[in-house]
C-alpha cells in the first residue's frame, strides 16, 4: 500500500523530529539515512521507518523537503534501497516503513 498523503507525511516527520535514530549515509554522500526509527501510531504501536534525507558531502541539508512514502509488508529495508534514492536526489525525503507486525514493527 502506498501513501501520497503529504499531510500524513509531514505528521510523521513532525513526529521525528526529538528521536535520535541511528544514523548511515550513501557511498557518495548524496543522502543520508536514518534506519529503524520507530514512529508511534495513534493506539501506541510503533511502526520501524528508515528515513532517506538529502545531503551534501555526508551531510544532512537543514530545510523542509516534500516527502514520498512507502508503507511494505515486504521489509523496507529492501524496498526504499531500491527506489529512495532516486528521489532523494531530485530534492525528496523519502520514507519506508514496515507495516504493523511485520518485519521490525510492532503490533498484529
Amino acid at each position: 500500500m502506498r501513501i501520497r498523503s503529504a499531510p500524513f507525511a509531514w505528521t510523521v516527520l513532525g513526529l521525528l523530529a526529538p528521536l535520535e535514530p541511528q544514523r548511515s549515509g550513501s557511498e557518495n554522500g548524496t543522502f543520508v539515512v536514518e534506519r529503524d526509527v520507530m514512529v508511534p501510531m495513534r493506539d501506541g504501536v510503533r511502526l520501524a521507518t528508515d528515513l532517506y534525507f538529502p545531503a551534501r558531502d555526508g551531510v544532512r541539508l537543514e530545510g523542509k523537503f516534500p516527502a514520498v512514502m512507502e508503507r511494505t509488508p515486504y521489509n523496507k529495508s529492501g524496498a526504499g534501497s531500491n527506489w529512495a534514492p532516486f528521489y532523494v536526489a531530485r530534492g525528496y525525503v523519502a520514507i519506508a516503513q514496515d507495516t504493523r507486525g511485520r518485519y521490525g514493527s510492532e503490533g498484529i
